[in-house]
């Protein structure tokens, strides 16, 4: 907000001062509207018809009035030839009228005030780069200072020089003067003409002061807003570096290879897709379901805990063959190695075997019964 204050303030000093600018002109209607000062004669004995308007400006003056010719301007320059013809009673004979001439005056002010003009120009462009938090930097705010502070100082020279230089060195400053018919000065008392002088600022003089008023205000806006810490802390400024800068060819190859990337992941995932939905459609023989696939891994679960309930019947078919034998063996010790019949321990032996290898085939045949189709595993 305040940055844009200054903003409007300096528009409007540039304004200001550009008008005071035509108080360098010589042309009568311009001078009597941008004068600097306006000095008004008149006559109290009524030997001037009308009053006289003198139009105090940086380069002449312009008088206005019958006696000296209305709508007349001439360069201060010529202003002591004015002086010795009939001027006297306008121009102070006993000060230095030559001293608003451009060797003193007029070309130091008129100088000072197009410097100070032209300055306004960059610090507009300076001012929009402080709105953003990305180009306010350093540079700019004191550039802006720099600036500011020298069309203060030019606009102060003009005013000043106008006030010391010229306007009270060359022209009456006491309020009334006798003169003569030729215009010397007299005493009251021998007067043919009794001259009041009346002194106002003009329009120029206003427009300057006003100018210099604000682009003080558009000073003080700028030096009052600091710039962000980044522009003046040294840690920071090695964090902004390390996080916003990038080589400009490794950020083309990195956007080249993300956008390949996606498009070739875009691809695959159209291609699975649509060879998905054409296997399911066309029946082909390789076309996995997943709903499929997650039951055949349910019926491997299963086949799994068979194969160990078999391990385990198999373990206790070598229990009970061991225990077999270790009765054979007893009954063989107690009968001489033969049996009630008169068998060998070796046939009943076999007999064992025969009955064990039936139970072992029933419990084969079971197995078999119940997985007559072999199992196969699922085709992803």
């Amino acid at each position: 907000m305040c940055l844009h204050l200054g903003f409007v303030a300096n528009l409007i000093a540039m304004i200001c001062t550009a008008y005071s600018c035509l108080s360098i002109s010589l042309d009568y209607f311009l001078l009597s509207k941008s004068s600097m000062e306006v000095v008004t004669a008149t006559d109290v004995n009524g030997k001037l018809p009308n009053h006289v308007h003198l139009f105090l400006g940086l380069r002449g003056v312009a008088f206005d009035g019958d006696d000296v010719g209305e709508g007349f301007a001439f360069d201060y320059d010529d202003l002591c030839e004015f002086a010795a013809g009939s001027g006297n009673i306008f121009v102070d004979a006993e000060k230095d009228c030559e001293s608003c001439s451009s060797g003193y005056f007029s070309m130091n002010a008129v100088i000072s005030l197009m410097i100070a003009v032209t300055l306004f120009f960059p610090t507009f462009f300076s001012q929009q780069l402080r709105m953003y938090s990305g180009y306010d930097v350093n540079c700019v705010k004191n550039f802006l200072t720099l600036i500011g502070f020298c069309i203060v100082l030019l606009n102060l020279n003009v005013m000043l020089a106008y006030f010391y230089l010229c306007s009270k060195e060359s022209f009456y400053e006491t309020p009334q003067m006798a003169f003569d018919g030729k215009g010397n000065v007299v005493s009251v008392n021998d007067a043919f003409y009794l001259i009041e002088y009346e002194w106002k600022y003009g329009w120029g003089l206003y427009a300057l002061m006003a100018g210099t008023g604000f682009k003080v205000l558009d000073l003080l806006c700028n030096i009052a807003i600091p710039t962000p810490t980044v522009t003046r802390v040294q840690r920071e400024q090695e964090v902004y570096e390390t996080l916003v800068y990038i080589d400009p060819e490794d950020a083309v190859n990195a956007s080249r290879n993300v956008s390949g990337s996606t498009s070739s992941n875009e691809d695959n995932n159209s291609t699975t897709n649509s060879n998905y939905m054409r296997g399911g459609a066309n029946g082909d023989e390789n076309f996995v379901d997943e709903d499929e696939v997650d039951e055949d891994e349910v019926d491997d679960d299963e086949v799994d805990d068979d194969e160990v309930d078999d391990e385990d019947e198999d373990q206790d078919v070598v229990d009970n063959d061991e225990e077999l034998e270790e009765e054979e063996v007893e009954y063989n010790d107690e009968d001489g190695g033969e049996s009630a019949d008169g068998e060998s321990y070796d046939e009943s032996y076999d007999e064992v075997d025969e009955l064990v290898d039936e139970e072992s085939d029933e419990s084969a045949g079971e197995e078999e019964v119940e997985y007559d189709e072999p199992y196969q595993q699922p085709t992803k």
